[in-house]
């Protein structure tokens, strides 16, 4: 959270960020304390940075109002502390705001070493904070990672290994071909580096519908880091698309041998689960994503779809997002949300069509859905590739009509050349 609030405060950089505006970024809908948990965040995040109230060289307080974050050159030199070593400034960011302070100081380091404070080593701190972004749960919040390595691969293009971190945020941030590119000169400039053998086999799978160089990367970078985890959730999603649900399987299972305390480990296992038509396993795996995440948007769909899978609507209606429909049953709550998803998805529909179409299958529009999936297996679009096992996609696999669309990508996944 404190992350969230020192993006948003260095988004309006100078300026008055009203206490409103902040509630309504970090706390939508909440039905919490939130001019309390709002004071404690400012005071752990000031914290961590060495910051006061009285004297602020980071966040100026307008009581009553809200906050300003001040620009580098307004932190008054002679009032700063005695310059303790980078190892320590950090340790103390962290245990005050759980890393806010990571994200703040390679803001304000980065500037600093602009205006000419050469004993700042800004790069390495831009570097620490996209690593810090790239292990959160929310989606955006990874995209946001290549702000801060874009930095510092500018002020130290040497670091090893970021290229392989900038191409998973360009990733998460759905520049695909970026991301691509990024992982392939790392896997030739760098093939000791893990994760680039991971994002070019994720990428191949996606971008080239080449499912056996997929698995060959994710191999390799198994091999460099059996460590990662990540590498194994989605060599099992390469499987599970491939309709190899035993392989799926097997590579779901060192995962969860591997890493149970992540949640994004877990999310990305319930979601498998979920294209396997596991809906016990899914639930198990969401759950505990929720439960290491709760209000994560996420883990709480995966869960929501779960719940929906394994039949119990009751369960999966406590996990619609804020703003749905409610109305008097259950059942007639469920309609009006699929139906509501349904319309939001026709606006995406040019940009995301397998995105759009599953969700018109899952609202009951199963002819429009059948017309975006065509559009989007004839433009070879990357997600494409889930058609055979996204969840919302099964009550439309006896139809004829659904085996023709989806055909070239049942022969790519069985290594077959196009028809």
């Amino acid at each position: 959270m404190g992350v969230r609030l020192l993006l948003l405060l260095h988004e309006h950089l100078d300026e008055l960020v009203t206490r409103r505006a902040i509630y309504d970024a970090l706390w939508p809908d909440s039905e919490i304390d939130v001019d309390r948990g709002l004071n404690t965040l400012i005071r752990h995040v000031r914290r961590g940075l060495g910051d006061s109230t009285d004297s602020p060289r980071f966040i100026r307080t307008y009581p009553g109002r809200g906050y300003r974050l001040l620009p580098i050159q307004d932190a008054p030199v002679a009032s700063r502390p005695t310059r303790r070593p980078l190892r320590f400034r950090l340790m103390a960011g962290v245990s005050a705001a759980a890393v806010a302070g990571i994200v703040a100081l390679a803001v304000y380091m980065t500037e600093a070493a602009a205006a000419d404070e050469p004993r700042v080593p800004a790069a390495g701190v831009a570097l620490s904070a996209g690593r810090h972004l790239l292990r959160q749960v929310e989606v955006g919040e990874r995209a946001r990672a290549a702000n801060f390595l874009e930095r510092a691969l500018t002020l130290e293009p040497a670091l090893r290994g970021a290229r392989a971190e900038l191409a998973e945020a360009y990733f998460w941030a759905g520049k695909l071909d970026t991301a691509a590119r990024l992982a392939e000169w790392s896997t030739r400039h760098e093939p000791a580096v893990a994760r680039g053998w991971f994002m070019r086999g994720v990428l191949r799978h996606l971008n080239h519908w080449d499912w056996a160089g997929a698995r060959a990367d994710l191999q390799e970078a198994i091999r460099r880091d059996p460590s990662r985890t990540a590498a194994y959730t989605a060599l099992a999603f390469v499987e599970v698309t491939a309709g190899r649900t035993d392989a799926a399987r097997d590579a779901l299972g060192i995962a969860m041998r591997t890493n149970t305390a992540d949640a994004v480990v877990l999310w990305d296992a319930g979601q498998i689960y979920l294209y396997m038509g596991d809906a016990a396993h899914a639930i198990q795996t969401c759950r505990l994503a929720v439960d290491l995440a709760p209000v994560a948007s996420g883990p709480r769909r995966c869960l929501l779809d779960a719940h929906l899978a394994a039949g119990d609507t009751a369960r999966a209606l406590g996990f619609l997002p804020a703003g749905s429909p409610r109305l008097g049953t259950a059942a007639e709550t469920l309609l009006a949300w699929r139906a509501r998803e349904g319309e939001q998805a026709r606006f995406v529909a040019a940009a995301a069509p397998v995105h759009a179409a599953e969700r018109l299958a899952l609202a009951g529009f199963e002819q429009e859905a059948l017309q975006w999936l065509r559009v989007a297996v004839e433009q070879r679009s990357p997600w494409a590739i889930v058609a055979n096992a996204a969840p919302g996609f099964r009550h439309l696999r006896g139809r004829p009509q659904f085996h023709d669309i989806i055909a070239p990508v049942l022969r790519a996944s069985a290594g077959l050349p196009a028809a």
